[in-house]
């Protein structure tokens, strides 16, 4: 079922790159096969339950805690306060 391709894992490669979207490269897939896929810890089994927006909410949450326990440190000279700034306001008086 997988002709012209060597195997049934190129075809499924090829069937996934050609399908839905045009803004695929051939060179973003040859370096999803070299980069992820042909890694020595990649197991197709541990993507059984994967789920790309779950995934990338992780990251969201790690890069969110990870900015905001390096950026500003006490060390650094940093230090948190509450501050009032009036901005301007129509029709508002500010003494």
């Amino acid at each position: 079922y997988f002709h012209p391709f060597p195997n049934a894992s190129s075809y499924h490669l090829m069937n996934w790159f050609y399908s839905e979207s045009n803004s695929k490269t051939l060179g973003q897939l040859d370096r999803l096969v070299q980069q992820v896929i042909l890694k020595p810890d990649f197991k197709c089994e541990d993507l059984i339950k994967f789920h790309a927006n779950r995934e990338s909410q992780r990251l969201d949450v790690l890069k969110d805690k990870v900015l905001a326990d390096s950026l500003f440190q006490a060390a650094d000279g940093w230090y948190k306060i509450n501050l009032s700034i009036p901005v301007p306001f129509e029709n508002a008086k500010y003494s």
